[in-house]
């Protein structure tokens, strides 16, 4: 037998079997107790996160840019109702000059306030418990700002510009010369107005999510095709009189005695305007009753019965002309034409343009 082997029953042994039980009873004890501890350790936190945190935004999140970071619903509603929705349901206000009016945008737009929270409350209390504990433990962001849910009626928009279109259009209305009694007008122009549909609508939709609650609406001015500078010169003939008046836009320049139309030859009344200038005009035979047995024409000089200038009318075979018949002058003596003294028909001729209008009335 091995001397140095220990009886079985020996002191020894009995106190080395006794020291290995201890270990194993005292490594047995650590780890159940770890394990204990671990286990009450995982049960306040699903304590915390079920009791103590519910009802809370994670760390890391946000609603349209606005931190709930451990708010609850309650906070975050409130908060994205004063901050979001009620700026964005403010009434559009639009100008055009001195005018404006409002786009009621509460009655056309909505801000989903509830389910902005409500989705943003989800994201972090969706995620399975032991991302959620990780979450928040190790105070891990969640990394959420749930956008903006801002819906408006389009169709509203559209009939609100058809309506601001029905208000600010304007037709240009031209300048117009007329005959008021016996005497030359000129009605003013006035310059119309168009809104750019296209653009309106367009800045409209965008503002409305933008929060933007004034916009100046883009009209578009519509110039008059004629306006008062159109209407610089006129003639005006009075056959009741037999006078003829030239006008600078609408006052008289000069005024002048002529002779117009016998029995049976009445100067045409209406609106003609002069179509041509003649100096030292030659007469040509209009081969009609009264100049039967005339010459073909009669050229520059005394005799001629145009005198030293014409005026020539878009009315048949009228014109405004000198005579070398002075004593006709203020009767009704011509063939139609309108007579002047030969020295007022050389005043007035350098005076009119071709295109100048001639009213004739009595």
């Amino acid at each position: 037998m091995d001397s140095n082997a220990l009886p079985i029953d020996s002191p020894a042994a009995a106190q080395a079997r006794t020291s290995r039980w201890s270990w194993g009873r005292f490594w047995l004890t650590f780890f159940i107790a770890l394990i204990v501890v671990l286990l009450g350790l995982l049960g306040f936190m699903l304590y915390d996160d079920h009791y103590v945190q519910n009802g809370h935004f994670f760390l890391g999140t946000r609603i349209g840019g606005i931190d709930v970071s451990h708010k609850t619903p309650a906070w975050a509603r409130a908060e994205v109702e004063r901050r979001i929705a009620t700026p964005l349901l403010k009434p559009l206000t639009v100008t055009h000059k001195a005018r404006e009016w409002k786009l009621d945008t509460p009655g056309i737009a909505k801000v989903d306030v509830e389910g902005m929270v409500s989705s943003a409350y989800r994201a972090g209390w969706d995620l399975p418990w032991y991302e959620r504990l990780y979450k928040r433990w190790l105070k891990k962001p969640l990394g959420v700002d749930e956008g903006v849910r801002f819906t408006f009626d389009r169709v509203r928009v559209n009939a609100f510009v058809a309506k601001l279109a029905k208000q600010i259009d304007r037709r240009p209305i031209d300048a117009r010369q007329y005959i008021a009694g016996h005497t030359i007008k000129i009605s003013p122009a006035r310059t119309g107005f168009s809104l750019n549909r296209k653009d309106t609508r367009t800045r409209i939709l965008a503002a409305l999510p933008e929060g933007k609650r004034e916009l100046k609406l883009n009209v578009v001015p519509l110039p008059p095709k004629k306006t008062r500078r159109d209407f610089k010169q006129a003639i005006f003939i009075n056959l009741s009189e037999n006078t003829l008046y030239l006008y600078s836009f609408d006052k008289v320049v000069k005024s002048y005695r002529v002779a117009t139309g016998a029995p049976g030859f009445r100067t045409p009344t209406g609106d003609w305007k002069v179509v041509g200038k003649r100096f030292n005009p030659t007469w040509h035979n209009p081969h009609m009753a009264w100049s039967a047995g005339m010459p073909e024409s009669i050229g520059p000089g005394p005799g001629n019965p145009l005198g030293t200038r014409a005026l020539d009318l878009n009315a048949p075979a009228i014109r405004i002309h000198g005579t070398y018949s002075d004593g006709s002058i203020g009767s009704y003596a011509s063939h139609g034409c309108i007579r002047m003294h030969i020295w007022e028909s050389e005043e007035l001729y350098p005076l009119v343009e071709v295109g100048t209008p001639a009213y004739i009335r009595w």
